[in-house]
Order: structure tokens, then C-alpha cells, then sequence
């Protein structure tokens, strides 16, 4: 009759009239009798919280946190600029890449009573000179993932009868103990004339991230677009022998943390 502490495994069953207080944890799965009266006094209810993190600091568990999903996502690169090219000729500078996007489930003792975060900046925009692109910046949930930035498209100088400008590679697959996929590369800028040919061009499109949202290419005489959806690409700009245009700047990064919670 007095207090005492016991462990079931397998099947295990009740006779007779009998009372049972206790509280359950983790995964549990109870079947009761087709006959007789339950009486229910308390249970564990389980609910779920999302938190989102677009500026780096702590992520702190809430109380009763069993589980979560971290789903970290890189930097997207820098749109390429351009540059004003004599007489007739045209530019056009590739998209940047996307950052690459990693996620995991840890339990409340993975992760502690809190972690640092960092979120990856946007890579910058290339310049009116015809610069490359910036890389955008690793976002990173304490020791437990790492995710890479993706890189600037380039920056075109220069016009020739037809040229293609390449776009920024995505970011490397990152770290963790989950599922880490490379970020996508941007699209390449073309031109078509020269000096003494005239023609048109247009920029590459910022690589769309896990959340889409890349910007979009453009005909000149156009700057790029920022990437929009976290973790995306810039477009490049495109330009006439009139003008000289930068870049779209990279999207930053993102983590989100989904908690299972149990009360």
C-alpha cells in the first residue's frame, strides 16, 4: 500500500478493481479493457510552436520542449554589375547562387539549455564598375549545423558578338546530423553586340533558395533584383554603352525552430 516504482515492458495487465496516478513521458501507447468505467483525472496534451529567426542571437527551449526540427538556410550571393561599354556595346552579369539549406531533429538534451545562432547575411550587389557579386554569409545553430552561402554572380566588363557571364555556384552542402542539400547556382548573363555591332542584352536570375524567391533577370538598360525569399540570389544587372548598372543584392539567410512540446 505504499508508494513504489515499477517498470512494464511488453504486455502487461490489470485484474480487479485497482488505481493507478502517474505520468507519462516520451512515446506511449496505453490500451484499456472493452468493459468497465475509466476515469480520466489528467493527461499529457502535446502541442507544437514554430519560432523564426531572420537576425542572429539564442534560441532558448521552451518549457516541456521534448523534440525539435532546426531548419537552417544560408546566405543567397550578389547579383553581378555592369559596366558602360563605348559605342554600341552591351552587358549583361550573371545571377547569384543560393545558400544551402540543412535541418535535423535533436531532442531537449542535444540541445541544452540554449543555443547561438547566426544568421548569414545577403551577399552584396556588384558595383556600376562591373564587379562580382558578394557571397552571402553561413548561417549557423551552435555546433549542431553549418550551412554554407551561395556566391556572386560575375560582373561583365566587357562585350563581345555573343558572351555568356557566368552565375554565382550555390552554397556547399552544410553540416549536421539531418538532411544537407547544396544551394542551386545563378543563372549566366549574356550580350549580344560589340563595339561595333549593336544588339541587346539581359542579366542571370538569382538562384531561387529551399524557399524560392530568386530575382528575376532583366533586358537592358535594367539593375538587378534583390533575391526575396530567404537564402536566395540577386539577379545581375544589364546595361547599354549609356549606362552602368549594379547588381541585385543576395537574400539573408533564415532558421526556423518547430517544437513538440509536452505538458
Amino acid at each position: 500500500n505504499g508508494a513504489s516504482t515499477f517498470t512494464m515492458g511488453g504486455n502487461t495487465a490489470f485484474n480487479g478493481a485497482y488505481t493507478f496516478t502517474g505520468t507519462l513521458t516520451g512515446p506511449t501507447s496505453v490500451i484499456f479493457p472493452l468493459t468497465g468505467t475509466l476515469a480520466t483525472t489528467s493527461a499529457n496534451v502535446g502541442t507544437a510552436v514554430l519560432h523564426k529567426f531572420t537576425t542572429s542571437g539564442n534560441y532558448t527551449p521552451s518549457s516541456g520542449m521534448v523534440y525539435c526540427i532546426v531548419h537552417v538556410t544560408g546566405g543567397g550571393g550578389g547579383g553581378g554589375g555592369t559596366k558602360a561599354i563605348a559605342s554600341a556595346g552591351n552587358s549583361g552579369a550573371g545571377g547569384g547562387g543560393s545558400g544551402s539549406t540543412s535541418w535535423a531533429v535533436y531532442s531537449a538534451a542535444d540541445i541544452g539549455v540554449s543555443q547561438a545562432f547566426t544568421i548569414g547575411a545577403g551577399g552584396i550587389a556588384g558595383t556600376v564598375l562591373g564587379s562580382t557579386g558578394g557571397t552571402g554569409g553561413a548561417s549557423v545553430f551552435g555546433a549542431l549545423i553549418t550551412t554554407t552561402g551561395g556566391l556572386g554572380g560575375t560582373g561583365c566588363t566587357q562585350s563581345a558578338a555573343l558572351q555568356y557571364i557566368a552565375g554565382g555556384a550555390g552554397g556547399a552542402a552544410g553540416t549536421g546530423s539531418g538532411q544537407n542539400n547544396p544551394g542551386s547556382p545563378g543563372s549566366p548573363g549574356f550580350s549580344l553586340g560589340s563595339a561595333s555591332v549593336s544588339g541587346n542584352s539581359g542579366s542571370g536570375s538569382g538562384a531561387p533558395s529551399f524557399y524560392q524567391g530568386g530575382g528575376a533577370g532583366v533586358f537592358a538598360p535594367n539593375s538587378g533584383i534583390a533575391g526575396t525569399a530567404p537564402g536566395s540570389g540577386g539577379s545581375g544587372s544589364a546595361s547599354t554603352s549609356a549606362s552602368s548598372l549594379g547588381g541585385g543584392t543576395g537574400a539573408p539567410g533564415y532558421i526556423t525552430v518547430l517544437e513538440f512540446i509536452v505538458t
